[in-house]
């Protein structure tokens, strides 16, 4: 894939791209209709049940994770409509894991897509978390002065759990140089925009 071969991919410019492109969408927003998110977004949430519409790998996988695991654990997490497209599609952080003060999310994959893409999803959630978290009062995440949970940590981790049959036929050497890029671009707009810490020291891809 080109983006991974390019040797002057810059990690922290691709976070500010979609930064900028969710900024874009929320003033667009904001000048139609003047609503806020709906009050589901970035909630701390466990649902153990496969529905009948979406039974992938991976949800599968995530459900049966998240009803064996302590309530240290959620799934699911919403983020907002549209992400990745602009046809409205949800989307959800897969996997969550408290633990002090840190929050790790997590995006699960198994056969789906593939590292490059689960990259940038997971960059994705990173930057609606941080937007969420810069915009948290207009966006009605603050109630009583108190930021919403999943949102007040200062040491939010963003990675990528998958088999190693995942990677298989992608550059070892490449895919590497190209998750330290994000990790680093995530850590300096963290640093830089929110004063918090993107605690990636075990890197992009778990």
């Amino acid at each position: 894939m080109k983006v991974l071969a390019a040797p002057h991919f810059d990690g922290r410019l691709a976070c500010e791209l979609v930064y900028a492109n969710l900024e874009r969408r929320w003033r667009a927003r904001t000048r139609t209709d003047g609503r806020r998110p709906s009050s589901e977004k970035w909630r701390w949430q466990r649902i153990p049940t496969l529905s009948e519409d979406n039974r992938s790998a991976e949800v599968s996988l995530e459900k049966l994770l998240i009803s064996t695991a302590d309530d240290t654990w959620a799934n699911a997490i919403p983020t907002a409509r549209g992400l990745f497209d602009d046809g409205g599609r949800k989307a959800n952080v897969d996997l969550a894991h408290r633990s002090g003060a840190t929050i790790a999310f997590v995006e699960l994959k198994w056969a789906s897509n593939h590292p490059a893409y689960a990259a940038f999803e997971i960059v994705g959630y990173a930057m609606a978390w941080a937007q969420a978290r810069f915009r948290a009062e207009e966006m009605g995440y603050v109630t009583d002065g108190t930021l919403r949970p999943v949102l007040a940590t200062n040491a939010a981790r963003w990675c990528v759990l998958a088999p190693a049959s995942f990677y298989a036929g992608w550059d070892a050497e490449q895919l590497a140089r190209f998750a330290a890029s994000l990790d680093q671009g995530m850590n300096s707009f963290f640093t830089e925009r929110l004063n918090s810490t993107c605690a990636n020291s075990q890197g992009l891809f778990c």
